[in-house]
């Protein structure tokens, strides 16, 4: 199942001006957002996985901001039985 984020510019629930001009699964790297969206897994429990794997190479960190490779993290839930 593939689920199209909006592709026009649209406000997230903070207010922020977001483009979503590229289809969440051709995407390489996934904010916890998207990822949440895509993957329909909570944000609260992205965080703690990210947070509990912040080695593993699915995470990368810009500053304080984590991203999750999308297609690392898919073989990652490949491998694991219980989240």
């Amino acid at each position: 199942m593939r689920e199209v984020i909006n592709n026009n510019t649209n406000k997230n629930e903070g207010g922020k001006v977001m483009n979503k001009g590229v289809p969440v699964w051709e995407k390489y790297a996934l904010t916890i957002t998207e990822a949440a969206m895509y993957f329909r897994i909570g944000e609260n429990k992205l965080r703690s996985i990210v947070e509990e794997n912040k080695d593993s190479d699915f995470v990368v960190k810009i500053g304080n901001r984590s991203l999750i490779k999308r297609k690392l993290f898919e073989e990652f839930l490949n491998k694991t039985k219980e989240l």
